[in-house]
């Protein structure tokens, strides 16, 4: 595969970061995926729950696609965590 290639293959993957969602937790237990891997999702879906020291709360997909490359639910992510990519369509 030629380089220009392998760039064009990774710019239709967006990821999927765990993000700030309380003022005072930095890591948060995923709770569970409710998308199944592979699967479609519109911008806007709620596709995780988190756990914070405080709540569970939903997370929504900020592109639509295909979700891949998903993290094991039951773990503990920091912010700024990849969690997973979305295969963008097109």
């Amino acid at each position: 595969m030629n380089p220009d290639q392998k760039t064009a293959e990774q710019s239709q993957l967006a990821p999927v970061v765990l993000e700030q969602i309380t003022a005072n937790d930095d890591t948060y237990i995923l709770i569970e995926w409710l998308v199944p891997e592979g699967d479609l999702v519109s911008v806007g879906e709620v596709i995780f729950s988190v756990e914070s020291s405080k709540a569970i709360e939903d997370v929504e997909a900020r592109h639509a696609g295909r979700l891949v490359d998903c993290v094991e639910a039951g773990g503990e992510y920091g912010v700024g965590d990849q969690l997973a990519r979305i295969e963008l369509v097109h």
